[in-house]
């Protein structure tokens, strides 16, 4: 009986979950404090994970897997300015992190 139950608790939580992230990912922006919102940039990313922001406010972000990705005046341009190749993706490895020098 308790492993049964245990599989009706876990069904639950795995349907809740599963409810959950379909309602999230059908979301208006977010306020998060007056006078902002979270608003989606780009979409298709591959775990993007650094930012950075060149002078001219061209912003600069790394994908996980390798990629460097630009997106400039509104946009998400088409092709990565560069991919790494060879990366090890295991836990929380790949291409993390992004330092701009300031010239």
């Amino acid at each position: 009986m308790i492993l049964r139950s245990g599989n009706l608790v876990a069904s639950l939580l795995t349907t809740l979950c599963v409810v959950f992230f379909i309602a999230a990912g059908n979301r208006a922006p977010t306020k998060i404090i007056d006078g902002f919102e979270i608003d989606t940039l780009a979409t298709n990313l591959r775990v993007p994970w650094q930012i950075t922001f060149l002078p001219d406010q061209t912003m600069l972000f790394t994908e996980r897997e390798g990629r460097l990705r630009v997106y400039r005046n509104g946009k998400l341009l088409p092709k990565p300015a560069f991919t790494a190749i060879d990366v090890v993706l295991r836990n929380k490895t790949g291409v993390l992190g992004l330092c701009i020098h300031p010239d």
